[in-house]
């Protein structure tokens, strides 16, 4: 699809763009022969994913430019203690934006999104070989 888009747009020769297409119809072919109906309908989630984790890139992206919009207004300041002030507020806000949006979303993307597709619930509940706090309790009470 990548492909097809930068062909039609003129980064990319048409020859690349129609070679795209052929690919994309043939890997609608295998999905369908292979997963059945819901195999094609499966690509919509995996671009789906793909957005997801350029909206990171995106807002990781807005950080440094609120970094370098920082540097910039704190040069532009009349005194140094006041370019200081407002260049620290501004780093720390683009900190603060860089640092909880990567890990938040990021870990969100990996529990929902990433790791839907590899785990699937088998309904057998975890059955520990030993207990931790049941062998505690039996060393106490036997050593008592």
């Amino acid at each position: 699809m990548v492909v097809t888009l930068a062909s039609v747009g003129g980064y990319l020769p048409v020859w690349a763009g129609q070679l795209g297409v052929v690919t994309l119809l043939i890997c609608l072919v295998v999905l369908a022969a292979t997963l059945g109906l819901g195999g094609p309908l499966e690509m919509m989630g995996v671009v789906g994913n793909v957005l997801s984790y350029a909206r990171l890139m995106a807002i990781g992206l807005a950080s440094v430019m609120l970094a370098l919009i920082a540097n910039r207004m704190g040069g532009l300041a009349e005194s140094v203690v006041l370019g200081f002030v407002i260049a620290a507020v501004f780093h720390v806000m683009a900190f603060v934006l860089g640092f909880f949006d990567a890990s938040v979303q990021g870990l969100r993307l990996q529990y929902v999104e990433f790791f839907s597709k590899f785990a699937e619930p088998s309904g057998v509940r975890y059955e520990p070989f030993v207990s931790v706090v049941g062998a505690r309790d039996r060393a106490l009470g036997s050593g008592a």
